[in-house]
């Protein structure tokens, strides 16, 4: 469950900082003509701890699952067959 909450927080956050630099990029003439300035589309170091903080994150949070599914007794909860 652990290695499963990471993998979507690692797939999440790596869609998420691809999609807002696209938009940035997409969007950026008309930021430009809007605001005076052009933002940079360009990945910063920061967001790089960002990623790693996004997928730690994950990871803890797929803990609590994962310490409930230990504890239950799954046999204890199986239907028995005819």
């Amino acid at each position: 469950m652990v290695g499963e909450a990471t993998l979507i927080s690692a797939l999440g956050g790596a869609l998420g900082f691809v999609g807002a630099h696209g938009v940035v990029w997409a969007g950026g003439a008309w930021i430009e003509h809007s605001a005076g300035f052009r933002p940079s589309a360009g990945f910063l170091s920061e967001e790089l701890l960002a990623y790693v903080l996004v997928v730690v994150a994950g990871a803890v949070g797929g803990l609590l699952p994962a310490f409930k599914a230990y504890r239950n007794d799954a046999a204890a909860h199986l239907a028995p067959v005819a």
